[in-house]
This record gives structure tokens, C-alpha cells and sequence, in this order.
């Protein structure tokens, strides 16, 4: 007899039902419901389709996400679940506007197809001066953040994020690599994914103090040395910076900032799934951040105490804890 057909519930991430801010994500056993599981987001969200492109869905709908490995969507679906999270980037998809200032670069809007598979990414192109080519705008910070953008390469395959004095960071547009130079002070972690179609999303994570300034910009740039350039040009869209220690799915805004609440997912199962004697709980999903301030974890208990539950947790310590009525297991 196999797992399966051991299970008592057994949830693949497939079948939902939408509400406003409340839907179910149906589970595959046990067929009669009881097993089906409520979840709530009270905002609209985006994810990663399954023809690879980021799109937006309504309000109480499960996220279910296709993972991007190298560029390449894979067949099956994984339950996106973030915490609440504000995008204080305002026009994230248009530089054009008098929301971005800039600085000796021109920008041709709707030049190319972005990762939401619509023609709307603008190019960024250098026009003269010999030094801070950019686009940039103000953006206030406190503590722990994460400043990003998607970006593909044109004329110049490589670009640069920066915040005030607090970090930059260069990225291989063409590689897909990170630089080799950096401006450490505060400068906590950087990254560099994959989108697929040339498209890369490019973000640095960084600590604010008061004394630095809150000057975002983002730089095409000719090698990975300095922001010193004469000439290139490269694709930019969906600009974010949110509080927090990694990043999270895109956020798109326009004349505001914009909030993210988080999806909560629980509420499956009852004392016929789950026997008062002995059972197994198995997950596969993926952890937090080990920089996150917060921890992850999945749960069976009775919605009362923590003493009559079991957990699967991932600390932010790296540790991964099993709790057993109350007492923890470090592995």
C-alpha cells in the first residue's frame, strides 16, 4: 500500500475556488471537502502563470505559482504564501513620467515585451555627461530593506542599483551573474533570477541608517567598475522596494504606493482525518530567508494551545525544528 493511499490528507496545489477575500484550495483526499482548506488575502496579488509570465489575480485567490528554474517554467504548481508587504516604489512600470528623475538618459517607453508578457518595458538609454547616468527618485526607508528591479540587457549588459551611500550592486545582464565590484556599508545580500527572455530581476538588500541618503537609482552601465559611461542602453520594468530581509512577488503600482496583504491558508481537517493516537505530517515547501527576523512554520494543532500541536519549523537561525506537544527538536 503506498502513502497515498495511507493518507489521511493529501494537498497538491491544483484545484481553488476564488472569493473576496475568501477561497478554498480543494485538497485531493479526503474527496468529500472536509479536507479542503480556506484562504484569505484581502488584496489582489501577483504570480508566475503557467506560460512563465508574472499576472495579477483578484483578491482571496490562491496564488498558485509555477516555479522559473534557469528561465524555464516547470509543470507543477506550488502554493505561493507571503506576508504583508508594501511596494513604496510609485509608477514601478513608468520611468517616463516626472515621478522618476533623470539624469543624462532618455527613456522609450512600451519598447519591448516585459515578464508580464505585454509590450510595456522602457528602454534606458545614456545621452551625454561622463558620469551618474540614472534614473532615480526618493524613497523613505527604515531598517532592514529590499530595493529591485527586472532588467534585460540592450546595448549594455550591464546595470547597477543604488540607495544613497547605504549599498550598490552590478549585475551581468548577459551572464546572469552578479559583479564584482560593491559598495559594502550596509549592503546585506544581493541576488540575480531569472525570468526567462533575457529578463533577470536584480535587487539588493540593505540595512538603512539615518545618515545615508534614501536616493534610489538604477544605472546602465559599460563594465562593473564605476557608474563613469559614455554610451549603452538597457530594458527596465517593475521597480519595487519593500521592508523586509528578502525579496517578495512583484507589487505593481502607479500613482501610490501599494499593499500586499498576506494569504493566510488553514482551517482543513477534522478529528476523522486526524486520529488522537499516532500519524505522520509530511511537507514539501520551501523555507524563509535565513536572514528573516521572522520563522516559518506548518502546523496541525487545535486552533487552542500550542501544547496540543505538532509543527514543521524553519527557523531564522537556519534550524529546522519539529515540536512535538510543545517540546522542539533542533536538527
Amino acid at each position: 500500500m503506498s502513502l497515498y493511499d495511507k493518507a489521511s490528507l493529501v494537498q497538491i496545489p491544483s484545484g481553488y475556488k476564488g472569493g473576496s477575500p475568501n477561497g478554498t484550495l480543494y485538497s485531493v483526499l479526503p474527496a468529500n471537502g472536509d479536507g479542503d482548506f480556506d484562504h484569505t488575502r484581502a488584496t489582489s496579488a501577483t504570480r508566475v502563470n503557467k506560460d512563465g509570465l508574472i499576472e495579477s489575480v483578484a483578491s482571496g485567490v490562491p496564488r498558485l505559482d509555477y516555479p522559473l528554474i534557469d528561465g524555464v517554467v516547470q509543470d507543477c504548481p506550488a502554493l505561493l504564501l507571503e506576508p504583508l508587504r508594501r511596494n513604496d516604489i510609485t509608477y514601478s512600470e513608468d520611468f517616463s513620467g516626472s515621478s522618476w528623475n533623470k539624469s543624462n538618459v532618455s527613456i522609450t517607453s512600451d519598447s519591448i515585451v516585459s515578464p508580464d508578457g505585454s509590450v510595456n518595458a522602457s528602454l534606458m538609454t545614456i545621452t551625454g555627461g561622463s558620469s551618474d547616468q540614472r534614473v532615480d527618485k526618493n524613497v523613505t526607508y527604515t531598517g532592514q530593506n529590499v530595493f529591485s528591479v527586472f532588467a534585460k540587457a540592450s546595448d549594455s549588459k550591464w546595470l547597477s542599483l543604488r540607495v544613497g551611500s547605504v549599498a550598490n550592486k552590478w549585475f551581468d545582464l548577459e551572464n546572469g551573474v552578479l559583479g564584482s565590484s560593491t559598495i559594502t556599508t550596509n549592503l546585506d545580500d544581493s541576488f540575480i533570477e531569472y525570468y526567462g527572455n533575457g529578463w533577470y530581476r536584480c535587487g539588493i538588500i540593505f540595512t538603512f541608517q539615518s545618515q545615508a541618503y534614501a536616493r534610489t537609482r538604477i544605472y546602465p552601465a559599460e563594465n562593473d567598475t564605476d557608474i563613469t559611461h559614455t554610451s549603452g542602453s538597457v530594458y527596465i520594468w517593475g521597480a519595487q522596494a519593500e521592508a523586509g530581509s528578502y525579496p517578495t512577488s512583484y507589487i505593481p503600482t502607479t500613482t501610490s504606493t501599494v499593499t500586499r496583504n498576506a494569504d493566510e491558508c488553514n482551517g482543513a481537517g477534522t478529528s476523522a482525518e486526524f486520529n488522537d493516537s499516532e500519524g505522520v505530517l509530511f511537507a514539501e515547501l520551501k523555507g524563509l530567508n535565513e536572514t528573516d527576523s521572522a520563522t516559518g512554520y506548518i502546523t496541525l494543532n487545535d486552533g487552542s494551545t500550542t501544547t496540543n500541536a505538532i509543527f514543521i519549523q524553519y527557523r531564522n537561525t537556519g534550524e529546522l525544528r519539529l515540536y512535538n506537544g510543545g517540546t522542539s527538536t533542533p536538527e
